[in-house]
């Protein structure tokens, strides 16, 4: 029931798994996936929940809510760009940034950290200055606490810059695996007041991660480590150390700025990331006689594929109006930009301004007979009008133009049951399953169909059975997939009446 994706899995029916990057027993409660989007020809890193964990509406409402919250970040030399949210075969994820390995094969800070040995003092104070950087943008645009700052989560990208990554995260992603105790956090980083709950945190929480991770940097170990053979046994000695334990000192230039973070009084710490980046820069001044490196700036969006795709994440963020302004500015950027003409389309239907939107489909078929999303689009809009037979036109040149496209065998499935021809939507949904079997919705539709020929037919008993299975497996992939379930029941009452008769 709680499968992970495995290399070559398409999750949603678009996206590729080409590596895992986490997953059960390696990140907490989520799932890392990289991935190949072959429709921008470019790979992203896609996080979700591990589905055990999704049964709460809670936690899926905090991973959502997160999630937006870092999208509203926007671009930053120094974060993870988090672009949009998805929800795919029952489960939400964040579409982010793939930021490759070094030719050295490391992703991480912790990757740097294998051998065992500090790093320069240049590159600590560089990363460290990036990183409060990073810090500094993020608390300015809305994030209150990260609450899981560790090396894991600090990416060093090939040409040297620091990422952070998992914003926000550490709350929707109660991370008990890691804890043991229903606190947030991982515990060789934890500041003393994690170990007391979330509602102790505060961006001084952060900077005592921090220093941890400075501390890591300067000797090339952790200030704190326990021997205990239990998670509840690890977690009772980290507190111990980090609530009353000093740090052992080190010798280094940055030993005093790491002694001021982790002090365990919480008025003792630097009050934010502004005021530690400042002593980082004055140590650089003092260690390389060099000016303090250039705060890098986010380069303006250029082309117009990139204004659109500004544009597609605030359509994913719930904000049409302003989504469409993007839109608008791509295609003045460049008229011939079919992707721009479609997503324009999308935005204005999503304001209900449904003659605008079908034009522009029409404009990005036009400009584009391949392009096969605008086709799409246009085919779900008319079946919104009850327009079936255009519909689904719209949907069959869709199927000929991308056999592989899973919304386009949807929605002629979807016409199909609109006209009640049941075995021939049930063929469609069998087309989506073969593209992606973890579909939950076209696993529901098939059943419906199945259900309605049954109906129909005197031999109903054979097409009952195949869509209990088929609303079984529905429930089975979304557990809160509640129009399975009805389904499902209708089925068993039928298949009870039946019995009876008989």
């Amino acid at each position: 029931m709680f499968d992970s994706r495995k290399i070559g899995d398409k999750i949603g029916g678009l996206y590729e798994v080409r590596e895992v990057l986490g997953g059960p027993g390696r990140s907490g409660m989520g799932e890392v996936y990289l991935c190949f989007y072959r429709w921008h020809q470019a790979c992203y890193v896609l996080k979700t929940y591990q589905q055990r964990y999704g049964i709460f509406r809670a936690f899926r409402n905090a991973f959502h809510n997160e999630a937006q919250l870092w999208m509203r970040l926007g671009a930053h030399p120094h974060i993870v760009r988090a672009f949009w949210v998805h929800r795919l075969d029952g489960r939400i994820y964040i579409v982010m940034e793939h930021v490759p390995r070094d030719a050295q094969g490391r992703r991480t800070l912790s990757d740097h950290f294998r051998e065992g040995a500090p790093l320069s003092l240049e590159k600590s104070l560089l990363w460290g200055i990036q990183f409060c950087r990073g810090m500094e943008h993020a608390t300015d645009n809305g994030l209150s606490v990260h609450r899981d700052i560790k090396p894991d989560n600090l990416m060093i990208a090939p040409d040297g810059t620091l990422k952070i990554t998992d914003l926000g995260l550490a709350k929707a992603l109660d991370v008990d695996d890691a804890t043991g105790g229903g606190v947030l956090g991982t515990l060789p980083w934890m500041a003393p007041e994690q170990f007391e709950g979330t509602d102790r945190c505060t961006i001084q929480s952060d900077v005592y991660s921090f220093g941890v991770v400075l501390y890591q940097m300067a000797s090339g170990r952790l200030p704190f480590a326990t021997e205990a053979s239990t998670l509840a046994s690890a977690r009772d000695a980290f507190q111990r150390l980090h609530c009353t334990v000093p740090e052992p000192p080190i010798e280094s230039p940055l030993y005093p700025v790491i002694h001021k973070c982790l002090s365990k009084a919480v008025p003792e710490r630097y009050s934010n990331f502004s005021e530690l980046r400042e002593d980082l820069e004055s140590l650089w001044r003092g260690h390389t006689g060099e000016p303090i490196p250039a705060a890098q700036v986010t380069p303006p969006l250029k082309t117009a594929r990139e204004v659109n795709q500004q544009g597609v994440a605030m359509k994913h963020l719930g904000l049409p109006a302003e989504a469409l302004v993007y839109h608008d500015e791509a295609i003045n950027l460049d008229a011939t930009f079919s992707n721009a003409w479609n997503d324009r389309g999308v935005a204005l239907w999503d304001l209900e301004r449904h003659t605008e939107a079908l034009q522009c489909f029409e404009q990005a078929m036009t400009l584009d007979p391949t392009f096969v999303h605008p086709y799409c689009n246009k085919g779900y809009l008319l079946l919104e009008q009850d327009r079936c037979d255009e519909a689904l036109l719209c949907f069959e040149v869709a199927t000929q133009i991308d056999e592989e496209f899973p919304n386009a065998w949807s929605g002629k499935g979807h016409c199909l049951l609109r006209l009640r021809q049941w075995l021939d939507a049930a063929a469609c949904f069998d087309h989506v399953l073969r593209i992606n079997d973890h579909d939950c919705h076209a696993w529901f539709y098939k059943g419906v169909a199945l259900l309605e020929q049954a109906r129909e037919t005197a031999v109903g008993n054979e097409y009952l059975t195949e869509a209990a299975s088929c609303a079984e497996k529905a429930v089975d992939i979304d557990p809160f997939f509640t129009g399975a379930y009805a389904l499902l029941s209708e089925i068993r009452r039928m298949t009870h009446n039946d019995t009876s008769n008989n």
